[in-house]
Formats: structure tokens, C-alpha cells, sequence
């Protein structure tokens, strides 16, 4: 669960750490269609 106590978010490692494998799915997946397309035009 996730209590937010003075202005302190208690509780939120879950949502960081799902953030974070999403944020690195997109850059992985962002860095592959360069290196593909830059395969193709290299033809």
C-alpha cells in the first residue's frame, strides 16, 4: 500500500521499480528500431 504521511510517499517501491522496466523497455526497444533501420539503409 502506498500512505502519503507529511508530504512523504510510504510504500511506492512497486511503482518505481515497474516505472523504471517500462522506461528501459522503451529505450531498448527505441535503440533496436535504430540499430534495425540503420541495418536496412546500409543495403
Amino acid at each position: 500500500m502506498i500512505f502519503a504521511t507529511g508530504g512523504v510517499i510510504v510504500g511506492g517501491w512497486n511503482f518505481v521499480w515497474t516505472a523504471y522496466g517500462a522506461t528501459w523497455l522503451v529505450l531498448a526497444g527505441y535503440a533496436l528500431s535504430l540499430w534495425w533501420r540503420g541495418r536496412k539503409e546500409a543495403r
